[in-house]
């Protein structure tokens, strides 16, 4: 039986754009990626994120300011802080809420002050967590 070609709709595009992100970590890391990730948002730097954040808004402008791979990475960092302080249920969740209430904040002091670290643009109940 030969196979049927795809149709074009709305639904069916002609063309299907797929992203995979790939993380390589250090042996000595011991293939952990959430130190990666903790290592990474330490050194960010405001300049770094505009760059990163100006990227996004061009290739993703249909996405949510929160799908941006450093929040995403900042969340899970966050999130496992959490988890080993033995947060309460109710304190992890107050901890993601507070973090999506900051994003616009973090956003606007970044492009206000470039030279600044990321970590630095955080709420201080976050920065202390990270």
């Amino acid at each position: 039986m030969a196979p049927k070609p795809w149709p074009l709709s709305n639904a069916t595009p002609a063309v299907i754009v797929v992203r995979e992100h790939l993380y390589f970590t250090h042996p000595k890391e011991g293939g952990s990626i959430q130190r990666w990730f903790h290592r990474e948002l330490r050194r960010l730097s405001c300049k770094k994120f505009n760059k990163a954040l100006a990227a996004f808004q061009r290739n993703s402008p249909e996405r949510e300011l929160s799908d941006m791979h450093l929040f995403a990475y900042t969340f899970k960092v966050l999130a496992r802080s959490a988890t080993r302080r033995k947060m309460t249920d109710k304190q992890r969740t107050a901890v993601g809420d507070d973090f999506v209430r900051a994003l616009p904040e973090v956003v606007a002091r970044c492009a206000e002050q470039p030279q600044l670290r990321y970590k630095e643009t955080l709420p201080d109940n976050l920065r202390a967590i990270l």
